[in-house]
């Protein structure tokens, strides 16, 4: 799927910013439908060939991805000279979310929390993508309470997504070995 593309003046800039990794995270508001977005903006740290690599990653396997559990991919865009990932806007991180909920049992975790990641993990990779990034500040909390993944700027694929018969363009288990 092409994601849709934006302007810098799509969006209403709002005053929380968040930072990690190779870029910097933005909350904005889409004009047109009023949706809370992020917008992802590559670091400029003189690392600019890594984030852009990661950056174009990102975008690649997002597009291709649609699960009630991954971050959804809004759009592609740019604002003068920055380039942007429109995502949706994610309200809180895990490690924020066990906080807020203090101590639960194993049971409750898993039925809220993991299975809902295992399952989302293992959709990405029948789809070809191996996130290689997981852990906890890559998982946020919806509105709605909803887990979801995000971050796959470093994720690999291990199959080439625009062939439709899914065939592998190197052995898998080679792939997996790297990742």
């Amino acid at each position: 799927m092409e994601p849709r593309a934006y302007t810098g003046v799509d969006f209403k800039l709002l005053d929380v910013e968040r930072s990690g990794g190779m870029s910097r995270v933005r909350k904005a508001q889409l004009i047109e439908t009023a949706e809370a977005c992020a917008l992802k903006y590559a670091g400029r740290d003189g690392h600019e060939t890594a984030a852009s690599t990661s950056f174009n990653r990102e975008i690649e396997a997002l597009a291709n991805m649609e699960h009630k559990n991954i971050v959804r991919l809004v759009g592609i865009g740019s604002d003068g000279a920055d380039r942007f990932i429109a995502l949706e806007w994610l309200e809180e991180t895990l490690h924020e979310k066990i906080e807020a909920l203090g101590c639960m049992d194993w049971t409750t975790f898993y039925e809220q929390i993991g299975r809902p990641l295992l399952d989302a993990l293992q959709y990405a990779h029948a789809r070809g993508y191996v996130h290689r990034d997981f852990k906890p500040m890559n998982v946020m909390f919806s509105k709605q309470n909803v887990a979801k993944i995000t971050d796959f700027g470093i994720a690999r694929a291990t199959q080439d997504v625009s062939d439709p018969a899914g065939r592998a363009r190197t052995p898998c288990r080679r792939n997996l070995s790297r990742a």
